[in-house]
């Protein structure tokens, strides 16, 4: 049977990594929002960029043409970051949901080694 001590010490561990993943969590989520309003910011620019273009005339078309592939780009580093936020926000909730289990874990050997 786990010590009264031993169990104390798993529990207070299990509580720092809990909060080292909602941590995580909170830092992910933050980075995603980030590349969010990026993107937003990003595509709102270019979009404006290419109504301009398009009220020029013939010349205007190839500053049309550019503004669709910065869109597009900014589009595709939007995708690229919004996944590896998402990643990250997947496994710092998985570490979450293993550190509360171990925290569970932990206060049923606290409980076991009190009694």
């Amino acid at each position: 049977m786990m010590s009264v001590e031993a169990a104390r010490d798993a529990y207070h561990t299990a509580q720092d990594a809990a909060q080292d993943a909602r941590d995580a969590l909170v830092a992910a989520r933050e980075a995603c929002n980030a590349a969010l309003e990026a993107y937003y910011a990003t595509y709102h620019a270019a979009q404006d960029a290419a109504q301009d273009a398009q009220d020029t005339a013939q010349d205007a078309q190839d500053a049309l043409a550019a503004a669709r592939e910065a869109c597009n780009a900014a589009r595709d580093a939007y995708y690229a970051a919004y996944h590896a936020a998402r990643e990250a926000c997947n496994a710092a909730r998985d570490a979450y949901y293993d550190a509360q289990d171990a925290y569970h874990a932990a206060q049923d050997a606290y409980d076991a080694a009190r009694d």
